[in-house]
């Protein structure tokens, strides 16, 4: 990313933490934002989206996140003097699911053998 691509995303990132949903009764989220999408089509100048959302550490997942459905979205338009637009998509942080490795061979081989009834140790 060059060096205005990134000034805005710090931008971006410094906005939405100033909105970002309380999560009193669901602690332990973390802001995330997606990367910019798209910034040209067909050669022609379009607006820059990114998506809010946000992640946290799971004991379900403990290789991985547990995330959540975008709360939000920002958009710059073409024209950069323009100031950033933010649309909720929700209210607070809905859980979407765990995100991160998937199980070992090891482990499929355990669940296919406890359901056939010839587990592995």
């Amino acid at each position: 990313m060059g060096d205005a691509a990134t000034d805005l995303k710090k931008q971006v990132t410094d906005y939405l933490a100033t909105v970002f949903p309380e999560t009193q009764g669901n602690e332990g989220w973390s802001l995330r934002v997606s990367m910019p999408f798209p910034q040209s089509w067909n050669g022609q100048p379009t607006p820059t989206v990114w998506y809010a959302y946000a992640d946290r550490s799971s004991t379900q997942s403990p290789n991985g996140v547990e995330v959540s459905q975008a709360w939000a979205t920002v958009t710059q338009e073409a024209d950069p003097c323009r100031p950033l637009q933010l649309v909720w998509l929700q209210k607070g942080i809905v859980p979407l699911g765990f995100q991160g490795p998937g199980p070992s061979a090891r482990q499929i081989f355990r669940w296919r053998g406890a359901v056939l009834g010839t587990g592995l140790p």
